[in-house]
């Protein structure tokens, strides 16, 4: 899971770099693999990909790359995303599945983001800049627990600000920022995956 953890915010040249060293050194660790092995053989899906491709994901490797590693991850994503490819990717998808678009300048963003908490829906945070809000942290960070009264195991929730929010495991965080070259301090990359979705010319 190396890639996952690791490759999202480069650009594909240095991501190629660090693949190919990466896996000259599998033999001498004694790790299982496939000669040419590469993260979108090992972990995508190429019915999903091309469903992907169909709502609007750029077709070069780069992009199927990064889509395929979003979806193994663990921590939400942050894509960084100038053309806005990735944001129409992720509209596209998610349109008939009661998509909720935010910005953080809304008044009504943490009312709207506790709905979608609460219901499942998918969410895309657009337009970001190089700080996120503190009062994000708890679903950055999926701090759920199972609610007053309850056993662990059974119903979740998580606290924004005073409100305990019913947790529906179908709930989705997308975040996308139109910044070229931002520079996220640590205490922010550590909470998201970041993306590179930038397209380079060649």
């Amino acid at each position: 899971m190396g890639a996952v953890a690791y490759l999202t915010p480069f650009t594909d040249r240095y991501r190629r770099q660090l693949l190919r060293r990466w896996v000259e050194a599998l033999p001498g660790a004694g790790v299982p693999h496939h000669p040419g092995c590469t993260p979108v053989g090992t972990l995508g899906d190429p019915v999903l990909t091309r469903l992907w491709q169909v709502d609007g994901l750029p077709r070069d490797a780069l992009s199927t790359e990064s889509a395929v590693l979003v979806t193994h991850s663990r921590r939400w994503p942050l894509f960084i995303d100038p053309q806005g490819q990735a944001n129409r990717w992720i509209r596209n998808t998610y349109k008939n599945s009661d998509l909720t678009v935010l910005k953080l300048s809304d008044g009504h963003l943490m009312r709207s983001l506790e709905t979608a908490i609460r219901y499942g829906f998918p969410t895309l945070l657009e337009c970001v800049g190089e700080e996120l809000d503190p009062a994000l942290d708890p679903v950055l960070a999926r701090a759920t627990f199972p609610a007053p009264g309850q056993s662990s195991g059974t119903a979740l929730v998580m606290k924004l600000g005073d409100t305990l929010v019913p947790y529906n495991a179908n709930f989705k965080l997308f975040i996308t920022t139109k910044l070229a070259n931002p520079h996220y301090l640590p205490e922010v990359a550590i909470k998201v995956l970041l993306v590179n979705f930038a397209l380079v010319a060649r």
